[in-house]
């Protein structure tokens, strides 16, 4: 199979994975926000953002460079696993530590301190399944990555509405997402043991040190990066209390359930481009990128502008009447969503190139934009300032980003299909969609798309090249 084709393959299957998951997800946490109120919902959203904040210690930025290193030579894989797996087992306990120490000395109690640590559980394991489809991505063997997400958001969503259905609470919803995320993780790694490689459980200090050499960059980057998402609810939380939280993490879960289509489309391109960059292919590697680009510019573009048209129809149906401060956060947090998308791209170019360093001082820079723009505007603003403080964050990123990664593109960016083309379509969509704002939303929405989709193949907004591919990619995965 063509390099091409492998990479719309991959890119597809992760994709529609990653829409069936948060679909699931979706419908889970309507009702779960519907039963826990903003104020409980605000707790669910702390502990998981202190938790997994804190959990960088437990993942240390492998992943990124699994999937650079081992996309180069995958000879490594077998050693690599082994020796990383073993490093992750031991950071886990100075990991726990943290967490009940910080969470004593910021004086959590009660119900809060014992969803925490339940969450800090729940974050080791989903630590280990990330770092196992690192390797699937790596392989381009996007089909494995598939049944292990599939395989969680099932559980979940059984044993979740179960939960509902028999009347429980906060803490047996937590207790069930660490339980998924275990049998998840065991499900990744009989697929890595059976598909990839046979798991031999040998420690080698040179590999190690290798490993942790090269990995320290990206550790340091996923903290930044973590930093910017956790830390509206954390300053909200210990400013403004639960209930503001909740009103604010309810406009946040939808950031994050859409922010599978640029992890999706990052796991299909950066391998490939890696790749590109080692053997010096300028015009595919600016190709790649391009493509990679505007499909990320074309979806985000369109979720900004619904969200800027319908903010208080999408809150209403997914949440409730009791959630509708949480729309005009939405409306905010949906354009920095768009600059998230386009983010993910550039930050894949510099990774390509070995530049991580360099978009490590741009993404650490960009959170202390976070931390000090949250502290001054929250007081002021409640979650509206935490919702302008991703703009500030995620557009420094955008500028710094692009102005280091243009040495590197070469192909012809073609700024008529890429961006031209999609923003006519996203302003026609809008102004249909306040045509019709009235409607039932079921019937708005779907009547948005067709217009969208239907006004970028009507201007030839993509070339035969990207047709024929997606032609490609569409059998393929029927045959997945």
């Amino acid at each position: 199979m063509g390099e091409a084709r492998v990479v719309a393959k991959n890119t597809g299957v992760l994709v529609l994975v990653e829409v069936a998951r948060k679909l699931f997800g979706l419908f889970l946490f309507m009702a779960i926000a519907r039963l826990l109120g903003a104020e409980n919902f605000g707790v669910l959203a702390f502990g998981l953002a202190f938790t997994e904040l804190l959990g960088l210690i437990n993942k240390f930025g492998f992943e990124p460079f699994i999937v650079r290193e081992i996309a180069r030579d995958r000879e490594k894989t077998q050693s690599y696993w082994a020796n990383i797996a073993l490093i992750k087992v031991f950071l886990a306990i100075p990991y726990l530590l943290v967490v009940v120490g910080l969470a004593h000395i910021l004086g959590i109690k009660d119900l809060k301190l014992l969803v925490v640590y339940i969450c800090s559980v729940d974050t080791i394991f989903q630590n280990f399944v990330l770092y196992n489809c690192a390797f699937f991505r790596a392989h381009q063997k996007a089909e494995y990555e598939a049944i292990t997400r599939l395989a969680l958001s099932v559980m979940y969503w059984l044993l979740g509405w179960g939960i509902i259905i028999l009347g429980y609470g906060l803490v047996e919803l937590v207790v069930v997402l660490a339980t998924v995320k275990f049998l998840s993780f065991s499900i990744s790694l009989f697929l890595i043991h059976k598909k990839i490689k046979p798991i031999r459980l040998k420690f080698d200090p040179a590999v190690a040190k290798e490993v942790l050499k090269g990995s320290f960059p990206f550790v340091a980057l996923a903290l930044v990066i973590m930093i910017q998402g956790r830390v509206g609810v954390l300053v909200l939380s210990l400013m403004k209390g639960d209930e503001v939280t909740g009103i604010y993490a309810a406009a946040m879960r939808l950031w994050m359930i859409f922010s599978f289509i640029p992890i999706g489309i990052r796991g299909g391109f950066l391998p490939a481009m890696s790749k590109f960059a080692a053997e010096s292919a300028t015009e595919s590697f600016g190709k790649a990128f391009r493509y990679s680009f505007k499909y990320l510019f074309i979806v985000g573009f369109a979720l900004a502008i619904g969200s800027t048209v319908l903010p208080h129809h999408i809150i209403g149906l997914i949440y409730g009447p009791k959630f509708a401060a949480a729309a005009e956060v939405l409306r905010i947090v949906m354009w920095g969503l768009l600059i998230t998308f386009l983010n993910y791209t550039l930050g894949s170019v510099l990774i390509a190139v070995n530049r991580e360093k360099t978009l490590l001082w741009i993404m650490g820079i960009s959170a202390g934009i976070s931390v000090v723009s949250n502290l001054i505007l929250v007081p002021p603003l409640s979650a509206l300032g935490s919702a302008i403080s991703i703009l500030l964050a995620q557009g420094f990123v955008f500028v710094a980003a692009l102005f280091y990664a243009r040495p590197y593109l070469k192909a012809d960016f073609e700024p008529l299909n890429t961006l031209l083309k999609p923003i006519l379509g996203g302003l026609v969509m809008g102004g249909g969609l306040l045509l019709v704002q009235r409607w039932n939303i079921f019937l708005v929405i779907p009547l948005g798309i067709l217009i969208y989709f239907f006004f970028l193949f009507a201007v030839q907004t993509f070339d035969a090249d990207e047709l024929r591919l997606l032609r490609d990619a569409a059998r393929k995965l029927a045959r997945v």
